[in-house]
């Protein structure tokens, strides 16, 4: 039997970490089981920001759908799919990691695969306000844009790490803000040492696409 999937799309909300075209994004893998040349290394994601209001209507809905989907023996889950954002304070603690601080709202991330089984390439829907489909061309979604994340909701049955995953499948937009290169500020530090030749040694490879990069 298959399992069962809850179609799921987030409220009106401030789009972060959106990348969903390319290669995509490195996946977590802490055991370095993936090869960094192949496609199953890669993901696209996308996050909302959301506010407690929104995140506890979402996190009781969640809560409802593992509760009726959830794998026999079991009872909580091994993590939150929804999130409390945190940011830096600037203080580290006695280990030198740096201390954090919840800053009232919350992520809710949602990700899938560049690539199907099949070998042909995952396209994630862009949509404008309306519903219709949008073409950005090479211009990608940044910080601050605003929209709603589609897809489905889906139980995570591996051993250890049971819980529920959010399946990205569309991203609609109220607002778009274009993600830019971040700015380097940089400053003179003064004559360098055994770089002299590298200037006519080195390619400017700033503007070539990385290698192993899916169509789109």
């Amino acid at each position: 039997m298959a399992k069962t999937k809850l179609t799921f799309k987030t409220p009106l909300a401030e789009l972060r970490y959106v990348n969903i075209v390319g290669q995509g994004k490195l996946r977590f893998d802490p055991t370095n089981k993936f090869d960094k040349n192949k496609a199953e290394a890669y993901e696209y994601t996308a996050s909302v920001i959301l506010s407690k209001e929104q995140a506890d209507v979402i996190t009781a809905n969640f809560k409802d759908f593992w509760n009726e989907n959830k794998p026999k023996g079991l009872t909580k889950q091994k993590y939150d799919l929804v999130k409390a954002e945190m940011k830096d304070t600037g203080k580290k603690d006695e280990d030198g990691d740096a201390i954090k601080e919840p800053t009232g709202f919350y992520i809710l991330q949602a990700k899938t695969t560049t690539e199907w089984p099949s070998g042909d390439k995952n396209i994630v829907k862009i949509m404008r306000g309306n519903g219709n489909p949008l073409n950005l061309g090479v211009k990608q979604i940044g910080d601050g844009s605003v929209g709603v994340i589609h897809g489905q909701i889906g139980v995570n049955d591996f051993a250890g790490n049971e819980g529920l995953n959010f399946f990205l499948s569309g991203v609609q937009l109220k607002s778009f803000k274009e993600k830019t290169d971040a700015e380097i500020d940089a400053e003179d530090l003064g004559g360098d040492e055994g770089m002299d030749e590298l200037d006519m040694d080195t390619a400017d490879i700033s503007n070539e696409a990385p290698t192993n990069t899916p169509e789109v």
